[in-house]
């Protein structure tokens, strides 16, 4: 793309050229460099890049946040530089591994994060799917015994059901541990047989310790802190068991450690703080009522560009499982994407710049059709800063009014964009007019705040 070797190349002039640059990659979000000579940087000529949110220094480190295109710029950097394209790294590699709130703040939010962002897309196709379900019903297509109903039902159900089963998977490669072992025993945890006689009381104790009764269908934490626990388990085993014996015992051993571990500790431990969490954002709800949405709403785009909504993405999974629909964070997540949209094109119309209206436009487009906000937000909002303080208002009110009017989402969301509608789709109409209102509110207020506050191009 023409823009994005633009930007490569506006950085190489204010780099001191390639001969200056010892070491070239990048991240997520930045184009990560290393110099020769530090005092060629200009670095307010670089943040004044248009496709350039800050540069940011770490060490020996020069962190130019470019956001979700910089796998294209870097690419261009390379060609222009000569350095060997490479895949991203983990953001997190080049920091110090000390013991500190902050250290452990950060591995927790990782740890979750890369356990349910790889099964975001079984969690959306069978949210979908139950969309369709319902609308089968609610339109009286289908009825309830239908078999083509029922298939449909259950393929939505079974991407819920078996949600540790996928988390253990994620959470395995995270860990860095063994993966057929990570899924053995978190399919254990709904094996029928086994959640029957939790139930009918006929499975009580393993080895002597008391195993606690509870479900584990739509879980999140147990399989991640089963998992974290294996990880050292597995290692411990694999260490100090002859390797010619490694093949049988290791597994075994390995097994007959966990599995105690697991359902007498770690996964009545994750279930619990899975609970308490989710009560955590409904006491929120219930509490503080339309203010404490309101307050979600504003912050949602500060979330986003922090990485913390997908930490919470768990907790909201929970209510589902919980209630059959959400209160809190879908719901305050589908009005910001659409009052960024609506402030996307305020700024394309009002803009006196023909690169501006584009990008606009297009961010506006992406996050309207797709749900996809981070173009917008790097690349418009947050650029530009007055269009983003608009965005959070009218989210802000939209979200007020989204608990005033006791608003909810019944399934996960494929797309947070116009095709989110289909969830708000409940047991009554009132629901899916007052989604529609809050997004309206969201997005005329959005549009008319960044018409009045303005922004500076330059």
């Amino acid at each position: 793309m023409k823009r994005n070797k633009e930007i490569a190349k506006a950085i190489l002039e204010n780099v001191g050229g390639k001969d200056n640059i010892t070491n070239c990659f990048h991240c997520i979000t930045r184009l990560r460099l290393e110099f020769k000579d530090k005092s060629l940087i200009k670095k307010e000529s670089i943040e004044a890049i248009d496709g350039v949110i800050a540069l940011k220094i770490q060490g020996e480190q020069y962190q130019i946040v470019i956001g979700q295109n910089v796998g294209e710029v870097y690419r261009e950097f390379c060609d222009l530089t000569g350095f060997e394209v490479k895949a991203a790294i983990n953001e997190n590699l080049d920091e110090k591994k000390t013991i500190s709130l902050k250290g452990i703040g950060n591995g927790i939010v990782q740890a979750v994060v890369n356990s349910m962002v790889p099964a975001l897309p079984i969690l959306i196709g069978a949210g979908m799917f139950k969309v369709i379900a319902l609308l089968l019903l609610q339109f009286h297509i289908l009825d309830a015994t239908n078999s083509t109903y029922l298939v449909i039902q259950n393929i939505g159900e079974a991407g819920f059901y078996f949600l540790p089963i996928y988390v253990g998977i994620n959470a395995s490669k995270h860990f860095k541990t063994s993966l057929p072992l990570a899924t053995l025993l978190c399919a254990f945890l709904l094996l029928p047989a086994f959640t029957t006689g939790l139930t009918e009381g006929t499975i009580t104790t393993i080895f002597g310790l008391p195993i606690t009764a509870t479900s584990y269908a739509s879980s999140v934490l147990p399989a991640i802190l089963i998992t974290w626990i294996l990880s050292y388990v597995h290692k411990f085993f694999t260490k100090y068991v002859p390797q010619i014996l490694s093949s049988v015992l290791v597994p075994t051993l390995t097994l007959l450690v966990m599995a105690p571990l697991a359902i007498c500790f770690l996964g009545p431990l994750g279930t619990v703080l899975g609970k308490y969490l989710a009560d955590g954002l409904m006491w929120i709800y219930n509490t503080l009522g339309f203010v404490g949405m309101a307050v979600m709403g504003a912050l949602r785009p500060l979330l986003i560009f922090t990485g913390m909504h997908t930490a919470l993405i768990p907790f909201a999974l929970t209510s589902f499982a919980e209630n059959g629909y959400e209160t809190f964070f879908f719901v305050t997540g589908i009005g910001y994407v659409f009052g960024s949209a609506a402030s996307c094109l305020a700024v394309s119309l009002k803009s006196k710049k023909v690169d501006t209206k584009a990008t606009a436009m297009t961010c506006a487009t992406t996050a309207l059709v797709g749900g996809i906000t981070e173009p917008a937000l790097y690349g418009v909002l947050m650029k530009l800063k007055r269009p983003l303080i608009a965005t959070m208002i009218g989210n802000a009110v939209a979200s007020a009014y989204f608990g005033i009017t006791h608003t909810f989402i019944y399934a996960m969301p494929g797309s947070t964009g116009l095709f989110v509608l289909p969830t708000l789709i409940g047991p009554t109409g009132a629901n899916l007019v007052n989604g529609i209102i809050g997004l309206v509110i969201s997005m005329v207020i959005s549009f008319i705040m960044t018409w009045i506050l303005g922004f500076k191009e330059d």
